[in-house]
């Protein structure tokens, strides 16, 4: 008979620490060390890019699944807090659906992989206004990516 007695957690793996008894005079202690799905133990919302970016190249999670739970939880918390201003929904579901594509086809990825990123207004990003945070810069959009948002797409 086994049963748990402890659990920790350490990088994207979870150990398991068991008892295992015997009905004769023995006891005997064992540690099995078994990964779990550490992703799908918290809301992927709260998870770091790293992790993501590491269950997405390990396939634990598609980057489409990713992007809908953060979309999922603007949707809940943004209309209090107002943070983002412009929600690239099309635009984000598009390139995680391509980010896994990517994954299947095998082709060489970046560290971060099919993680949803938010961009703030004053940096060029192709799709979305470079504002300033000034209203009658709304049509303001650029043809090109800035150099840091590239290197981040």
């Amino acid at each position: 008979m086994a049963f748990l007695v402890g659990m920790v957690f350490r990088s994207n793996a979870r150990l398991r620490f068991a008892l295992i008894e015997s009905r004769g005079d023995h006891s005997q202690l064992r540690v099995e060390y078994q990964k779990v799905n550490f992703v799908m133990d918290v809301p992927l919302w709260r998870q770091n890019a790293g992790d993501l970016a590491s269950a997405i190249r390990e396939k634990q999670v598609s980057s489409r699944e990713v992007v809908r739970a953060h979309l999922e939880r603007i949707d809940v918390v943004n209309p209090n807090v107002n943070a983002i201003t412009v929600i690239l929904r099309d635009q984000a579901l598009r390139a995680a659906g391509e980010a896994d594509e990517k994954l299947t086809s095998g082709e060489s990825v970046g560290p971060l992989h099919g993680v949803p990123i938010t961009i703030k207004e004053n940096f060029d990003a192709v799709g979305s206004a470079t504002t300033h945070g000034i209203v009658e810069l709304k049509d303001s959009i650029p043809e090109q990516d800035c150099h840091v948002v590239a290197l981040l797409k």
